[in-house]
Order: C-alpha cells, then sequence, then structure tokens
C-alpha cells in the first residue's frame, strides 16, 4: 500500500480532505497585473483558476495542488531559466509573493506544487510566473502550511524517519525503513501489511485529538 502526504491540521480537516479535488487547475496566457508589478522580470505569465471547487465557503490558507505539463496553457517546460522550476512562483497579482512548494520537478511530464491561497474561492484566480534567471529563492516550505497545522508528514524523505513539513518539529517515525515509491502527490512511502508496518506519531501535547461530541 503506497501511502503519501498526511496532514493532521487541529482546525482545517475538511480543507485538506478537499485538496486534490482542486489539484486540476485551469491556465491562461494574460497580459499584466494592473497596477505595480513586482515580476517584471519573469517573461511569462498565466492566471490559474479553481473550477473544482464549487463551495459557498472560503477556504482560508488553503495549500491547493497545482500541476503543471508541458502544452498545458502557455506553459512550456523551455521556457523556465533555472533548474528545477527555481524560477517559479505565484502571486495575488498585487506584487505579493505566495509561499509554493516544488514537490516534483518533472521536464518529462508532470510537475507539482503546493500553493498557499489566502482565500480559495469558487471564483478565486492567482497567478503564475516563470522565465527570470535571476530570480530569487521561493520561501521556505513551512510557509505553505499556515500556523494552524500541527503536522504535516510527506512521507517523502527516505530512511525512517517521518519529517514533519509544517515547521512545527512533531516528526514521527517508521516501524523500518520503508520503500519510496511514487504517491498522488510527489514519492510515498511503501507500508506492508504482511509485515505489519506502521508510522508513529510523536507524543506532543500539540498531538493529543479533541473528543468530538
Amino acid at each position: 500500500m503506497a501511502t503519501g502526504r498526511r496532514v493532521f491540521p487541529q482546525r482545517k480537516v475538511l480543507a485538506m480532505c478537499r485538496c486534490l479535488l482542486l489539484s486540476v487547475c485551469l491556465l491562461s496566457s494574460f497580459c499584466g497585473f494592473g497596477g505595480s508589478d513586482a515580476f517584471a522580470g519573469f517573461a511569462h505569465r498565466a492566471v490559474i483558476s479553481f473550477p473544482g471547487y464549487s463551495g459557498d465557503m472560503a477556504l482560508v490558507d488553503f495549500p491547493a495542488l497545482v500541476r503543471l505539463s508541458e502544452g498545458v496553457g502557455d506553459f512550456s517546460y523551455a521556457d523556465c531559466r533555472q533548474p528545477k522550476g527555481g524560477d517559479v512562483r505565484f502571486t495575488r497579482g498585487d506584487g505579493v509573493e505566495l509561499a509554493s512548494e516544488c514537490v516534483v520537478w518533472n521536464p518529462s511530464g508532470e510537475s507539482q506544487f503546493w500553493v498557499r491561497v489566502p482565500e480559495l474561492t469558487a471564483e478565486c484566480k492567482i497567478y503564475m510566473v516563470w522565465g527570470n534567471v535571476d530570480a530569487q529563492a521561493r520561501a521556505q516550505v513551512p510557509a505553505v502550511w499556515s500556523e494552524s497545522y500541527t503536522a504535516v508528514w510527506p512521507l517523502e524523505n527516505a530512511g525512517p524517519a517521518i519529517v514533519d513539513a509544517s515547521g512545527s518539529g512533531n516528526h514521527g517515525s517508521a516501524s523500518r525503513t520503508l520503500a519510496s515509491v511514487p504517491g498522488v502527490v510527489g514519492a510515498a512511502r511503501s507500508f506492508s501489511e504482511s509485515a505489519k508496518d506502521y508510522a508513529r506519531a510523536v507524543r506532543a501535547p500539540a498531538m493529543t485529538i479533541p473528543s468530538v461530541r
């Protein structure tokens, strides 16, 4: 059984359960953001919408999955100017960069990014820019996950440790060194039922699941 990213939020169970439903985004070219353009050095731009969400509730600080591949909208890997998508950025269109994490960079197929959307609604749009050899380093990965997430376990790293990507330091451990396999999002670990494989969460007050009545 291959298992990918696992999330243990305190207040955002609903949001994360819907994450993969929102992963298919529409991209099309556009001319500019309007107003001050802090991304003038990027040669290519696109608008991203989220047709997979039709709910009435706005999802605040939602980590949306953006999938890229050759020919989606106007995107082409040949237009990227830094290794491993280092010049791919996301913004609200007002000059403010959105926190993002490149999970997979695969010029021969599909690449995947987690992007923290400040307020995701059915009408929400964000913007992607790329094509800048001088682009600065992307924001650190924990910034993608808001402070309300107690732990995020991607299960991507090799070895027995289960690394918490949220920045909270709530790392776990596996019963043994588990094989790495392709997952739904990035890499995953392979858990064997016959070997009774399991992952253990850290013992910490923040990891206590409150009773639900």
